[in-house]
């Protein structure tokens, strides 16, 4: 019983544990590298990938006269300059830097409420009755009276 338990001691202690768990990750990686060298190995002598390439001075004229075409380039490229210049002047505009400042006191001004001649609503005044007989001149007349 006194074996059991300085044996659980031993295996229990926080050196102990430590130790294990490093000694645990060091075979981990050392593993793991084995098998990367292991997998380069094989695919360095194994690849079956080959690209093809093509050179561009093997390209036909007429591929290379479409290549060098591209429609709406240069509006793009002025659309693009053109919203720079408007962000950049916004930007201007909301930082202000003073120099419209006055050192003066505002002098406030009074209101002047019910002093505006209001319109008449159209929709609200007395639709137009035409007489039965009427020439175009009255019509005209009519109209331009109001």
């Amino acid at each position: 019983m006194d074996t059991q338990l300085s044996y659980a001691r031993s295996i229990g202690s926080p050196l102990n544990v430590y130790a294990r768990s490093t000694q645990w990750a060091r075979r981990r990686e050392q593993k793991l590298e084995e098998l990367k060298s292991l997998q380069a190995s094989v695919n360095e002598t194994h690849c079956p990938f080959a690209p093809e390439t093509h050179d561009i001075k093997y390209s036909s004229p007429a591929s290379r006269r479409r290549a060098a075409k591209v429609r709406g380039m240069e509006s793009f490229m002025q659309r693009q300059e053109r919203a720079r210049e408007l962000r950049e002047d916004k930007i201007l505009k909301i930082k202000c830097d003073g120099s419209k400042w006055t050192n003066s006191v505002t002098v406030p001004e009074e209101f002047e409420l019910g002093n505006r001649r209001a319109r008449p609503i159209p929709s609200l005044s007395q639709p137009l009755k035409a007489p039965s007989t009427s020439t175009p001149q009255q019509l005209h007349e009519l109209l331009h009276d109001r």
